[in-house]
């Protein structure tokens, strides 16, 4: 027993700043997740991030709503395409998309490249209640130093006591993966 006291001793700080950026995630995760249910009534573009066929078509209403100039989704081409027919109520949207993107990180790069391209300066995030915060963080990471404000909203509402759903805590794992990724990409 002396001998793992000894070693917490030694790798204490370290055991503390593990629990300390562990809480400081979560309380970030629930902030944004929570925060996300409010919706703006204007902004330069609507950005959504695919993986659940409602994204688009609730990225699609927002814009309509909105009456945004473009609508940005990173998805794969069938999601596109269902698009299609609903894009009759669209007044002068005009729709700029990603086929690449097969992670969140890859979502966020290449939506990053649109936006700066358009010069856009504020954009309606639109993904799932659960990757609402690794998808805007790694967003914000790629559009730093832009200018570009990031306003995540959801797909759906959180469930209630969304912080205990499994999902939730995948979510906060995942984005580690992601920042890794991001930081190769970097290289």
């Amino acid at each position: 027993m002396s001998a793992l006291f000894s070693h917490f001793r030694r790798c204490r700080w370290f055991y503390l700043s593990v629990l300390f950026f562990g809480v400081a995630e979560m309380i970030v995760f629930c902030f944004a997740i929570i925060k996300s249910k409010e919706i703006l009534t204007s902004a330069d573009a609507v950005v959504v991030f695919g993986g659940k066929s409602d994204r688009p078509i609730r990225g699609l209403e927002i814009a309509v709503d909105m009456r945004c100039p473009y609508l940005i989704v990173s998805d794969n081409e069938f999601e596109i395409k269902r698009l299609k027919p609903k894009l009759k109520k669209a007044w002068n949207l005009k729709i700029e998309t990603d086929l690449s993107a097969t992670t969140t990180d890859a979502n966020a790069r290449n939506t990053a490249v649109i936006i700066k391209k358009l010069g856009i300066k504020s954009v309606v995030l639109v993904t799932s209640w659960y990757h609402i915060p690794r998808s805007a963080i790694l967003l914000r990471l790629y559009l730093l130093g832009s200018g570009v404000k990031v306003y995540p909203v959801a797909a759906e509402p959180p469930p209630p006591h969304f912080y205990l759903k499994g999902i939730f805590w995948l979510e906060m794992l995942k984005l580690w993966g992601s920042l890794g990724r991001a930081a190769i990409h970097s290289i």
